[in-house]
């Protein structure tokens, strides 16, 4: 799939998940917050959907780092 539509249904899945935002989390955690994780895998797997998963974290902060290791 090319990656303007991957980008189109990015944008769409986050328009109606998102909205104005998550009440919660815009009152509990600060804008400027920082946040680092891993996704170990255990064992073997196939892993889907990196090319959504990356234009989604991409399209919510131009400035994020996204480091795969395969």
């Amino acid at each position: 799939m090319q990656e303007a539509n991957i980008l189109k249904i990015v944008k769409a899945a986050l328009e109606e998940d998102i909205g104005n935002g998550d009440v919660t989390s815009n009152y509990t955690v600060p804008k400027e917050q920082q946040a680092e994780f891993a996704l170990l895998a255990k064992d073997d797997l196939i892993l889907c959907g990196v090319d959504f998963f990356t234009l989604a974290f991409k399209e919510l902060d131009k400035n994020i780092d996204l480091t795969y290791f395969f």
